[in-house]
């Protein structure tokens, strides 16, 4: 009977889905991998934010680094880095979040990735 039900589940990609609820779970080892994801992302968003707005207040501070031309175009890497900071890593984080908590709607966004 054991072997039965075995056959009935479906695995792919660290997902399974029981007999009874049908709705797909993360494996252990995918919710692991997830969170570890999720800490990464959390924490480069924060220096990167950070560290690109301590750049871009040196150069404007500075008035030896606004004479080059090479710390201009950092300071403009770095207002371009903040702003992907600020829109863009927020967004994947709550994409990478919904699975977690809501697996009907998380697991069809975790799925187009």
């Amino acid at each position: 009977m054991r072997t039965a039900e075995k056959s009935h589940e479906f695995q792919f990609v660290g997902f399974s889905t029981g007999l009874y609820t049908g709705l797909p779970q993360l494996s252990q080892v995918a919710m692991a991998a997830l969170i570890f994801i999720i800490i990464i992302n959390i924490l480069s968003f924060l220096l990167s934010t950070v560290l690109n707005a301590l750049v871009m207040i040196a150069v404007k501070t500075k008035s030896r680094l606004r004479t080059q031309t090479s710390t201009i175009l950092l300071a403009l890497l770095a207002s371009t880095d903040i702003m992907v900071g600020i829109a863009i890593q927020p967004g994947f984080i709550a994409v990478l979040v919904m699975p977690l908590f809501d697996e009907k709607c998380g697991c069809h966004v975790f799925r187009a990735f």
